[in-house]
């Protein structure tokens, strides 16, 4: 993992074995982003959609018949990150 504030680069490319493994670190992410948009974050952007070949992190299966994630947690999640956003 690495991370880079000025310039914000984040990259991870590891291996999930479960999808409640998966769910809990986008949850550990996101969590870190507050923090970040005091410093200046503009945008966060998750690009595994899908899973490719030996990669395992996207949000859909290979196929994209299957979303990994539960819709209405990721949209609470994404809600509770931009409540502020409005004021």
């Amino acid at each position: 993992m690495k991370f880079k504030i000025k310039h914000l680069l984040f990259f991870f490319r590891m291996v999930f074995p479960t999808q409640t493994e998966l769910v809990r670190k986008y949850n550990e992410l996101i969590s870190k982003l507050d923090s970040l948009k005091e410093k200046g974050l503009a945008a966060a952007v998750y690009t595994q959609t899908t899973d490719v070949e030996s990669e395992i992190n996207g949000l859909m299966t290979y196929d994209r018949k299957v979303l990994k994630f539960d819709k209405v947690h990721m949209k609470k999640t994404r809600n509770q990150l931009i409540k502020d956003d409005d004021k």
